[in-house]
C-alpha cells in the first residue's frame, strides 16, 4: 500500500516508480537496520528513495523536489538453512564401586572418563533405631517348636543362633548328654546322638581298622561307581595304552571307565594287578541306544575293531568276594 504526503502534481510519478522504489527501499532498510517492523516511510525523487525511516510516521519532511511516501514490505518465508556441523563425540564413562575412605566416607560409586573423575557417594548411616519389643518370656523350647529343652536348666542346653537378617534360632544342644567331646581325629568329625559320640568320616575317607582314635585312615579312589556316568579315560589311537589303579571300598563299590578305541585297533583289557584274583571286570557297549553287556567277570578280554570308525566300551571293575579287600588293583587298556 502506498500513501502520498506530497502534492497532487506528483501522484502519477509516485505510482510509476512505487514498485521499484519499494524494492529498493526495502533492500536499503533491511540491509541497514535489523527489525521485525515491515512499515517504512521515505522521500521519492527521480526514481530514488531517500530518508528511509522504519515505521508508519515520517521523522522528517521531504524537500519540495521529493514526494513523501510510505509502504509495507514483507517477503516470503526464506528456505531452511543448512544443518550445522556435528558436535564433538562424548567421552566414555566407566563406573566402579568406591570403598569407604577419603573420597566417600561411606563408600559409593566412582565414574572415570577421559576428562576427569567424579564420585557419587552413599549417604551417611542413619541413627540407631529404638530397641524392639522383647516379646513374651520363654520357659522352655517346648514353647517354640515342641522340643522339650528347659532354658537355663543345664549349662549349654540351648544354642542361640542369630542370622544375618536378624532371625534368632533356638535349638537344644544335645551334646550335653554325650559328655566331653573326644579328641579330634584325622579326616573326620564327631557327632553326638543318643548320648553317644560317633566318628563321621570326611568324603572318600573310611575308618577301615575300626579304631576311632586314629580317625578315618583309608582314602578310597574317586572313580565313578555308575555305568551310566563312568569316568572317561579318553580315545586311544593304535599303539597307545592307558591304565587306572584303584581300590574297591566299601563293600559293593565298583569303578566304571569309558574308553574309546580307534578304528582298526586290536583291543585288549586286563587286570595287571589283581591281589588274590579277587577282582574282575565287566564290558558293556551301547547297542541301538541301550547299554548292553558283552562280557562279564573277566580278568582279561580282547577284540578287534575291524570297522572304519572308533568304538567305545564301558569297563566296570568289581570284587568277586563278599569280603571287603582294600588292596589296590590296576586295569590296563590297549589299542594295538
Amino acid at each position: 500500500m502506498i500513501e502520498r504526503f506530497g502534492s497532487k502534481r506528483r501522484r502519477l510519478s509516485v505510482l510509476a516508480v512505487v514498485s521499484g522504489a519499494a524494492v529498493l527501499a526495502a533492500a536499503y532498510a533491511y540491509g541497514s537496520i535489523t527489525t521485525t517492523n515491515n512499515q517504512y516511510t521515505g522521500c521519492l525523487a527521480g526514481g530514488q528513495i531517500s530518508s528511509v525511516n522504519i515505521g508508519s510516521t515520517p521523522t522528517k519532511t521531504c524537500p519540495k523536489s521529493a514526494t513523501q511516501i510510505s509502504w509495507s514490505q514483507a517477503g516470503p518465508q526464506g528456505l531452511p538453512g543448512a544443518n550445522g556441523i556435528d558436535g564433538a563425540d562424548g567421552v566414555s564413562v566407566t563406573s566402579t564401586t568406591e570403598p569407604a575412605g577419603a573420597n566417600c566416607a561411606d563408600g559409593g560409586s566412582k565414574f572415570t572418563a577421559a576428562n576427569g573423575i567424579t564420585y557419587a557417594c552413599n549417604g551417611a548411616k542413619g541413627d540407631q533405631g529404638p530397641a524392639g519389643d522383647p516379646g513374651p518370656g520363654i520357659s522352655s523350647m517346648d514353647d517354640l517348636n515342641g522340643t522339650t529343652c528347659a532354658v537355663g536348666s543345664t549349662a549349654g542346653a540351648v544354642i542361640v543362633t542369630t542370622g544375618d537378617d536378624g532371625t534368632i534360632t533356638l535349638k537344644c544342644d544335645t551334646t550335653v548328654n554325650c559328655g566331653a567331646r573326644p579328641a579330634a581325629a584325622a579326616h573326620s568329625t564327631w557327632s553326638c546322638s543318643g548320648g553317644t559320640w560317633t566318628l563321621v568320616c570326611d568324603a572318600t575317607w573310611y575308618d577301615q581298622d575300626g579304631d576311632p582314635a586314629n580317625g578315618c585312615e583309608f582314602l578310597a579312589d574317586s572313580w565313578s561307581d555308575s555305568v551310566d556316568a563312568p569316568t572317561v579315560v579318553g580315545t586311544l589311537q593304535r599303539g597307545q595304552s592307558a591304565s587306572r589303579n584303584g581300590t574297591l571300598y566299601p563293600a559293593g563299590d565298583q569303578d566304571w571307565f569309558q574308553v574309546t578305541f580307534a578304528a582298526g585297533s586290536d583291543i585288549s583289557v586286563s587286570l595287571t594287578t589283581n591281589p588274590g584274583s579277587t577282582f574282575a571286570f565287566d564290558v558293556y557297549q551301547d547297542i541301538l541306544g541301550i547299554r548292553t553287556a558283552l562280557a562279564l567277570n573277566k580278568t582279561s578280554w580282547s577284540i578287534t575293531n575291524g570297522g572304519t570308525s572308533a568304538i567305545t566300551y564301558f569297563i566296570g571293575v568289581h570284587s568277586l568276594s563278599s569280603t571287603v579287600i582294600a588292596n589296590p588293583y590296576v586295569v590296563e587298556f590297549v589299542a594295538g
